[in-house]
């Protein structure tokens, strides 16, 4: 039996908005959790980037440190990949403010 409104295929692949690795990186911080982990950290933080879709992870103790560890990627993909990070996006709630 054929329907009567057939719909035609969705696309499959969506279209890449970015064209350079680095040019968007979206990260968060996970956490407090209730169980530490063997290393005592209860947070998590992510770098993801838009372009090769690589995942940076990092385990925290304290939510402070965030900051710090940002940098810390920034120098490593500049030293190993010679790329440089154009677009940082996050969800506003202040982790990577510093003092």
């Amino acid at each position: 039996m054929i329907g009567k409104q057939p719909r035609k295929m969705f696309k499959i692949v969506a279209p890449q908005r970015v064209k350079n690795p680095l040019s968007v990186v979206h990260s968060d911080v996970c956490g407090p959790f209730d169980v530490s982990s063997l290393e005592g950290n209860k947070y998590f933080l992510t770098f993801i980037d838009e372009f090769t879709r690589k995942i940076w992870l990092y385990l925290l103790k304290e939510k402070k440190k965030v900051f710090s560890l940002f940098v810390k990627l920034c120098t490593h993909v500049k030293r190993q990949y010679e790329w440089k990070l154009n677009k940082l996006r996050t969800d506003g709630e202040g982790e990577f403010n510093s003092k």
